[in-house]
């Protein structure tokens, strides 16, 4: 019994972290944007193992000796939970090859997850269930365990300190724009015009959180935008934080608005739902559909 509660432990331990890994400081890390993102939207649908495994437990307590045939009533509960894994893994399949938002796929990891899950399913999942539905299986599973605690643990965790987390991250990457914003007023003073450009090959200019890749930048009228995409507490969302010293922030969902609509349209309607302003002056964060 010990060694599954410090299995379980570690479990929720490692999704957790990985849950926040995007939000920490240090070099971008795509992967660790990949998993966070799937773990945060399949814990979601892992909460449908919750009642499953509430529903075994009191089984497991109350109802197994009274029962003739207890073991196979156990196998169905593994059966059920055994479904909702299946769909967890076909959402976490498309998660990863799709990718999240701007935060691009990888396919690898698309085929390696159900690839993986369909061999522990073959080797270990299924000759469970086969023992668990012999009448002369009457030991008590530790499974439920599992079902009940991590979903809810990873769950509360994110629910918790999601939106904590992204508002570091975003102070932390505005912090670190300094630099850049720096040299674009010095740029300006000796030269009386901003950069078009700030396109290189190598990234002079690092956000150091490691869930946002790079800044972008474009001049804009008098001023210029400077802007970079996290991975949004909203996960059906993409999250653009950004600034313009004179306030005059402009965002677009499709570049080719500029050539499409009138500027009386672009000004109506510029793609984003929400649109606020941030405690450090001049920046504001817009999200999209």
């Amino acid at each position: 019994m010990a060694l599954h509660v410090i299995s379980i432990i570690v479990i929720c331990i490692l999704a957790i972290l990985f849950t926040f890994l995007p939000y920490f400081p240090g070099g971008y890390d795509h992967l660790a944007v990949m998993i966070s993102g799937i773990i945060q939207i399949t814990s979601f649908i892992s909460l449908l193992l919750v009642p499953i495994g509430v529903l075994w437990l009191i089984y497991e307590k109350v109802q197994r000796k009274k029962v003739k045939d207890g073991s196979k009533k156990s196998g169905s509960f593994a059966i059920a939970a055994l479904v909702v894994l299946t769909l967890i893994v076909i959402v976490s399949s498309f998660a990863a090859i799709g990718g999240i938002g701007n935060f691009r796929g990888s396919l690898t990891l698309g085929i390696s997850i159900p690839a993986i899950f369909v061999y522990i399913t073959v080797k270990t999942i299924i000759p469970q269930i086969k023992k668990m539905r012999n009448p002369n299986a009457l030991k008590p599973s530790i499974i439920p365990y599992y079902m009940v605690i991590i979903p809810l643990a990873v769950v509360i965790f994110r629910s918790t300190l999601i939106v904590p987390a992204v508002d570091y991250s975003t102070n932390y990457a505005i912090e670190q724009s300094s630099v850049v914003i720096q040299d674009l007023e010095e740029y300006y003073s000796e030269y009386g015009q901003y950069p078009v450009s700030l396109q290189g090959l190598w990234k002079d200019y690092d956000t150091n959180v490691m869930g946002i890749e790079k800044y972008y930048y474009e001049p804009n009228g008098k001023a210029y935008n400077l802007f970079f995409e996290q991975l949004s507490s909203d996960l059906f969302a993409r999250e653009i934080v950004m600034y313009n010293k004179l306030d005059e922030h402009i965002i677009r969902s499709h570049p080719s608005f500029i050539f499409s609509l009138t500027p009386e349209e672009f000004e109506s309607y510029r793609g984003y739902f929400v649109e606020l302003d941030l405690p450090k002056p001049h920046w504001k964060y817009f999200l999209f559909d």
